[in-house]
């Protein structure tokens, strides 16, 4: 499936090329100029001008177009931080980000039961209650009794969990290359802002009308 879409970006790319020296140009112009740019023979034709129209209708869609990549990009994005924490998690003993999360965010949330960490992780309780487990057997977390609620507890860093999470945040800092890649400040901070803006988008969605449906 990756490879797929790769195909597809390279095809968008090279078809936004063909326009800017063929503003006119139609699917066969475009086919016929990629069979003579990568020099395929005919048999390859019908395939490439069917491509192309694929391409085409795509491109000529830019509310489709942007949400598939948008959605491809950031998942891309994703598995790119995952690949790259995995070296620095190792050598911490995190076993993967999903417990730097649940670490993260019981500090952040301050004293969370395990329900409040599981929404805001949007993992599934038991995923979570058992990663927890795991957590507290190393030391990192403890459970006290919720004064509100006796059936439940409340989650707290121990001080080897903040000793950890330090540690942890100063090795994403110095993880190369950086998540940012070259982007400038002034990039970085327009990225931060359009991402803070879709997170408020999904957080009001996901609360509201996504959880409803399932």
């Amino acid at each position: 499936m990756e490879n797929s879409i790769d195909d597809l970006l390279d095809l968008i790319h090279k078809w936004k090329s063909f326009r800017e020296n063929d503003a006119s140009g139609d699917a066969i112009s475009f086919a016929r100029w990629l069979l003579n740019r990568e020099g395929a023979g005919q048999d390859a034709e019908k395939s490439v001008v069917e491509n192309s129209k694929n391409v085409i209708r795509t491109y000529q869609s830019p509310d489709i177009s942007n949400k598939a990549l948008v959605g491809y990009l950031l998942g891309r994005m994703n598995m790119f931080v995952k690949n790259y924490a995995k070296e620095p998690f190792q050598k911490l003993g995190v076993a993967s980000i999903e417990e730097f999360r649940l670490l993260a965010l019981t500090q952040r949330l301050k004293n969370p039961n395990r329900s409040e960490i599981s929404n805001e992780a949007m993992m599934e309780f038991s995923t979570v209650n058992d990663m927890l487990k795991r957590l507290e057997k190393r030391g990192l977390i403890a459970h006290e009794k919720d004064e509100n609620d006796k059936r439940a507890s409340r989650v707290s860093l121990t001080p080897k969990g903040k000793e950890l999470l330090g540690k942890i945040f100063n090795a994403l800092a110095g993880m190369q290359p950086k998540v940012t890649g070259d982007l400038s400040d002034e990039e970085q901070e327009n990225l931060v802002s359009l991402l803070m803006r879709l997170n408020r988008f999904h957080t009001h969605y996901f609360e509201t009308e996504f959880k409803k449906k399932k």
